[in-house]
């Protein structure tokens, strides 16, 4: 405590704050006395239980980084002051974000929760108007996690989307991926999903990169897919209940790139040059299949 008090009084200038892996349970409540800062780093502080709330008092900060802190109880009560924030990630012990008022920073452009292995539910839709800035969302190792974000339709210049290990999280339940009209990137890893959910055809027209990822449930795509007119790559991962690919396809002629990896089923309906499926893909510029690159050309 001493030598963060020190560092405090007699460097208020600083800009720039990293404290990454190192071991304190809490800090002192002037670090809201650097009102210069922009960067501070707190990951990796597996016994902080708490943050003072004098840190709300960092108008200028535009970069918080609090991921690894698996013992931290909760975010400040005033985090929704930090208005100048625009990366923030962060690993909380709380069940749920409804009261936080992180949906009311205005200036956030990536936000990043990880390993929040408490983590239900995020938050409600009051006021979620108020983080239009929001390109990137990561929602990565929540295991709990029952629902997204409601009302998305919100996040108007969402560009990224990745939900990764979220295994309580049915993705074909309610619409929380309506609305995404800016959507360019998907990746779901790891959730309950049949079929890629309907609401996500508001993104037709922006997304360009589609993956999936050791997704169990997964058994089939949407034979609406040929609605992206600006889908270049779909990657498919470890999914093997996948049974083939729909016939709609080949009518999608922006795909630029088709991976399948560890499908069993797609791997014998995609066999190159005989498999069931494999007219429909053999347009594609590129397609890998099982860690072998075939071209339009070659497979011509």
């Amino acid at each position: 405590m001493s030598f963060l008090e020190g560092i405090i009084s007699n460097l208020s200038c600083l800009r720039l704050l990293d404290l990454r892996s190192l071991w304190f349970e809490e800090l002192p409540k002037s670090i809201g006395n650097l009102k210069h800062l922009r960067y501070l780093d707190l990951s990796d502080n597996p016994i902080m239980k708490s943050l003072p709330n004098t840190i709300c008092n960092l108008l200028n900060l535009e970069t918080f980084r609090i991921y690894g802190c698996k013992q931290l109880k909760e975010l400040p009560r005033d985090i929704h002051q930090l208005q100048s924030l625009k990366f923030f990630i962060v690993t909380t012990c709380q069940e749920s974000l409804v009261n936080t008022k992180l949906n009311e920073l205005s200036s956030l452009q990536s936000l990043h929760f990880n390993s929040c292995e408490s983590l239900i539910s995020l938050w409600d839709s009051d006021n979620i108007w108020l983080l239009n800035s929001l390109k990137i969302l990561y929602i990565v190792n929540c295991p709990k996690l029952t629902s997204l974000i409601k009302d998305m339709k919100y996040l108007v210049n969402l560009q990224v989307l990745e939900i990764r290990n979220c295994e309580e999280l049915d993705m074909n339940k309610g619409e929380a991926l309506q609305g995404l009209q800016s959507l360019l990137r998907l990746v779901i890893q790891n959730v309950k999903m049949a079929s890629l959910p309907n609401d996500i055809q508001s993104a037709a027209t922006s997304l360009q990169y589609l993956f999936f990822l050791d997704c169990e449930g997964l058994v089939e795509l949407p034979d609406w897919l040929h609605c992206f007119t600006s889908l270049g790559v779909i990657h498919i991962r470890d999914c093997p209940n996948v049974l083939g690919l729909p016939k709609c396809i080949s009518q999608i002629n922006s795909l630029k790139r088709v991976t399948i990896l560890k499908c069993p089923n797609l791997s014998i309906r995609c066999a190159v040059p005989d498999g069931e499926d494999y007219p429909l893909i053999r347009h594609i510029p590129e397609f890998v299949l099982d860690g072998v690159t075939f071209t339009a050309n070659q497979s011509h």
